[in-house]
């Protein structure tokens, strides 16, 4: 039995010269080139700062539209109702985009010791 299981599985070991592996011909060339230069996190970071701006301003938005609803409700009860409702769904909207913003940076600053800002993916190196 080992000898058909050596026969279809390849062996495998724990350390590869990545040269190697990197080389024109290896089988991760393409991979290689990858996050090296920071390529990839360069953009990343810039486009999730993009997002949560976006949301925060959406949020504010809509905090803005509950706002003039509750002023222009005349007093109607169920006016009235609805406008606090739309403020308190913004508020916690917003609420919500500044804590995920502050508890991402947390986890990457305690995990890759560094910020959305500066944010750089690992690659595969010579």
């Amino acid at each position: 039995m080992q000898n058909i299981l050596n026969a279809i599985v390849p062996k495998a070991y724990a350390q590869v010269n990545l040269g190697s592996i990197c080389s024109k011909g290896g089988a991760f060339a393409s991979l290689c080139s990858r996050g090296n230069n920071g390529d990839i996190g360069s953009v990343l970071g810039p486009v999730v700062n993009l997002l949560f701006f976006i949301a925060a301003i959406i949020a504010l938005f809509f905090l803005i539209i509950g706002g003039i609803r509750w002023v222009t409700s005349s007093g109607e009860e169920k006016n009235v109702e609805g406008a606090r409702n739309q403020i308190i769904a913004a508020a916690i909207g917003l609420g919500v985009t500044f804590l995920s913003y502050l508890i991402i940076n947390l986890l990457l600053n305690f995990f890759l010791g560094t910020g959305i800002q500066k944010l750089t993916l690992p690659g595969l190196t010579q």
